[in-house]
């Protein structure tokens, strides 16, 4: 039996979202990746979506979750979510349904990281680069140094 190229297509996605979480955008450039049609894809995406297979909700709370556990900060997160065409909106809602604590994600993962105050003002700027490097917001990172 031949499948057509919507049912291929369907049971590439099924296969990835059995892994994990996929946003939208994801699936829909691993398809294209993978030689489908723009109009194959868009049925596909519809089709998961009606079933409830993907959804860009689910999809953000557990990103921002894991990248959380990961030690990533607000600016690095958001980024990365709109990257994978998640709505501004969306993001904004999980960020305050979760209502992280951003200064004691960053102090835990500086303490993780370095775990005593740096000796030297270049330490300290090595430090602080890391920090911001993660995606932790300015105004954070001036707060844990000034706490030292």
């Amino acid at each position: 039996m031949v499948q057509s190229e919507i049912e291929l297509a369907y049971n590439k996605s099924l296969n990835l979202l059995a892994r994990r979480e996929h946003s939208a955008c994801e699936i829909c450039n691993k398809l294209l990746a993978g030689g489908f049609g723009a109009n194959c894809i868009r049925n596909v995406l519809q089709k998961l979506q009606d079933n409830n297979l993907q959804s860009d909700a689910r999809f953000t709370a557990s990103f921002i979750r894991a990248r959380i556990n990961k030690g990533q900060g607000l600016m690095k997160i958001k980024a990365d979510l709109r990257n994978h065409k998640i709505d501004q909106m969306l993001i904004d809602n999980y960020l305050r349904e979760l209502d992280i604590n951003w200064h004691k994600q960053a102090l835990v993962v500086w303490e993780r990281k370095f775990g005593s105050k740096p000796e030297t003002y270049k330490e300290q700027s090595r430090q602080m680069r890391f920090l911001q490097a993660r995606g932790f917001e300015t105004e954070v990172i001036k707060s844990i140094f000034k706490a030292l």
